[in-house]
């Protein structure tokens, strides 16, 4: 039997399990879907040195630091920075990124489906961690300017505390990265100055679980449209698996 399964803390919200094995009942596999809750660094590497496992999606909060843990990374996970998918090739592990393809994808779908103009050419994106930067690189590959916006002032170009209206007018689309508001912590929320939103911006929110999160909620209060998580987690847990049914290809043949 294969083992495929999700590393972080906490995984209670996570839908992964439920996509996968879907996958594997639909195409007749012999595999299965764990979910591996891993609290520290120290658990991570106790994990890792067993390789009992032939594939992996990594979440919060390893993302980053998985990295110095693999044999290997692909080129755009290394231009990211960040790594959510993990294969095992024959003992070595190989890091991929199909955060930022996923989110590309599920953006363009939902500005084609709604037949709203491309997305803005200036985009807001809360947070600076590994799914950050993985939605900064398809913005960037969009040609799209972003402006990152953190509690801490050494790693964004603005904090939280400076957002004002003239900054939110200029950033139409605002990206939610961080985990606030993800299930259990359901009423958290990223602190920007909701009141100053309107009908014209998007509040694109990572997070899926629930699925009508608090970020959501107040953005629609003030006439901002709302986009869940949950496609752009489809979209990446198919392209994981691609490379995850790849390698079983290549053992096979």
């Amino acid at each position: 039997m294969h083992t495929y399964g999700i590393i972080g803390y906490p995984l209670s919200h996570s839908f992964s399990s439920k996509i996968f094995e879907d996958i594997f009942w639909r195409e007749s596999l012999d595999c299965r879907y764990v979910n591996f809750e891993i609290r520290d660094l120290e658990q991570l590497d106790e994990f890792l040195s067993k390789r009992e496992f032939n594939g992996l999606n990594i979440t919060h909060p390893f993302k980053e630091a998985i990295i110095s843990r693999l044999d290997e990374l692909d080129p755009v996970a290394s231009q990211i920075g960040a790594v959510n998918v993990v294969v095992n090739r024959d003992g070595r592990l190989v890091g991929y990124n199909t955060d930022s393809d996923g989110f590309k994808r599920s953006l363009l779908s939902y500005y084609e489906d709604t037949s709203m103009p491309q997305p803005p050419r200036r985009v807001m994106v809360l947070g600076t961690g590994g799914a950050a930067r993985a939605v900064c690189h398809a913005l960037s590959g969009l040609n799209r300017d972003v402006t990152n916006v953190s509690r801490d002032p050494g790693k964004a170009r603005i904090t939280y505390d400076m957002l004002n209206r003239e900054i939110l007018d200029a950033h139409q689309l605002i990206v939610n990265c961080t985990p606030l508001g993800m299930y259990p912590d359901v009423d958290s929320a990223p602190p920007i100055p909701y009141h100053l939103l309107s009908h014209r911006h998007v509040l694109y929110d990572l997070v899926y679980n629930p699925p009508f999160t608090t970020f959501m909620r107040l953005g629609q209060q003030h006439g901002a449209i709302t986009i869940n998580g949950r496609v752009m987690l489809q979209y990446q847990a198919m392209a994981a698996w691609d490379i995850w049914r790849s390698e079983i290809m290549r053992k096979e043949y």
